[in-house]
């Protein structure tokens, strides 16, 4: 639901944010840093009489009426109507008090905005349920309010599965009721490369991994080396909660989705996630040196295709809060927090997010370089007239409170991005 009434609205506002973003819905989309130029604009009086903002009932923010005016409050301009007499000989005001019974004077209508003072404040200031919780300080126009993250752990649940080491999975497994918790290691927590997971239901606490994230599921064919895996993952669900992931050239996000084909025949290959369910909050993700995610920094979906190949890369809703994670990489493809990338040189790829939903607060992407989105991006790459690229995200709804992205350069958008790169005519990129 959006945060601005627009049912009143004139149609050139209506065209332009309908141009922008789509079927994006966005609950509450301010206090960003890359936005506040435009909500500005929004809240000057100059629209007051046309574009009166107002929250929606889905919206994360509550308005309270205020005397005053102050740093931590937002103006609203309410039209009133006020008439004014004149004398029809002299041409002077006459005040009302002043009138005289049978004497007719001019009467003009003088419309004005009063201005009224809102103290915005968060609607919800706990997340998540458990025995185990952190406070977690978010910015409200400059006013420090804590939130509460609640979560289970080893220490208030009893897990069936408790893993010290990672997965390799060649078969076909599920892992349910289970918990990563404290684990260092130089591969990813849960990887899949030429077998099926039925399911994850497994909580990822305070682990460290110097390379590969927590989940990936990679298919791989390459004729180069006579290699042919497929992969498939179903649904994800869990709390990823202080994870930090590193990595040097390449970083992988908390979670993701990867098909590579580079084959001389016309051979296809897919990867596929089903629905992430989950919190992710307080994890860290950065690289040293020239290092760029291609994908997302927590969640990454990408699709690659060379030669005769072709490749498909699948993922279905992600759901979830996207709390005080902070991102810190040379430069990416795709996201800051969720990216979606395909490219080929040759032949067609595709990259699918069905749907994305959750509240984004307080997280933080440092970045070199963009191409995509500093939190949600989505991008298409081609580099050969003979391909057909298609890189798709479906509804984005969620709040997106007090986050930060810094970067030297963007291509696509500062929060929410789509961008397409094409030396190809039948290359395209889009976000519905």
């Amino acid at each position: 639901m959006p945060i601005l009434d627009l049912s009143k609205a004139k149609k050139p506002y209506i065209s332009v944010l309908c141009g922008i973003f789509g079927k994006i819905n966005l609950k509450v989309f301010i206090f960003n840093i890359v936005a506040i130029l435009f909500f500005v604009g929004l809240f000057a009086p100059t629209f007051a009489d046309e574009l009166m903002p107002t929250l929606g009932d889905d919206s994360a923010y509550t308005l309270t009426e205020v005397s005053s005016e102050s740093k931590n409050t937002i103006t609203k301009y309410e039209k009133t109507t006020v008439i004014k007499y004149y004398d029809k000989q002299t041409g002077l005001e006459v005040a009302e008090s002043d009138r005289q019974d049978g004497v007719e004077y001019k009467e003009v209508e003088i419309v004005k905005l009063i201005p009224k003072y809102y103290e915005l404040n968060l609607k919800d200031t706990e997340y998540g349920t458990g025995g185990k919780s952190k406070t977690i300080n978010v910015y409200v126009l400059g006013k420090k309010v804590p939130i509460t993250v609640k979560y289970d752990d080893s220490t208030t649940k009893t897990y069936a599965n408790t893993y010290t080491s990672p997965i390799n999975n060649t078969l076909t497994i599920i892992i349910e009721d289970a918990i990563f918790e404290n684990v260092q290691t130089t591969s990813p927590l849960v990887y899949s490369s030429k077998g099926t997971i039925k399911s994850i239901t497994s909580d990822f606490i305070s682990n460290n991994i110097n390379s590969g994230g927590l989940i990936r599921n990679f298919s791989h064919i390459d004729s180069s080396r006579s290699v042919y895996n497929l992969s498939s993952i179903g649904d994800i669900t869990g709390n990823f909660i202080s994870n930090t992931v590193t990595g040097t050239s390449s970083v992988y996000g908390l979670i993701s989705n990867e098909v590579f084909c580079y084959y001389t025949s016309s051979l296809h290959g897919t990867s596929s996630i089903g629905d992430i369910t989950g919190n992710f909050i307080s994890n860290k993700v950065s690289g040293s040196g020239v290092a760029y995610i291609r994908g997302g920094g927590l969640i990454s979906n990408k699709s690659f295709s060379s030669m005769s190949a072709s490749s498909t890369s699948l993922i279905g809703d992600i759901k979830g809060n996207f709390i005080s994670n902070v991102v810190n990489v040379s430069g990416f493809y795709g996201g800051g927090l969720i990216g979606n990338y395909s490219t080929s040189y040759e032949t067609n790829s595709t990259s699918k997010i069905s749907n994305v939903m959750g509240d984004f607060i307080s997280n933080e992407v440092h970045v070199g370089n963009i191409s995509g989105g500093g939190l949600i991006g989505n991008l298409s790459k081609s580099d050969n007239s003979y391909s057909k690229i298609f890189s798709l995200i479906g509804d984005i709804t969620g709040n997106f409170m007090s986050n930060k992205v810094s970067g030297s350069g963007i291509l696509g958008g500062g929060l929410i991005g789509n961008y397409s790169d094409s030396r190809s005519v039948s290359s395209s990129s889009s976000s519905i």
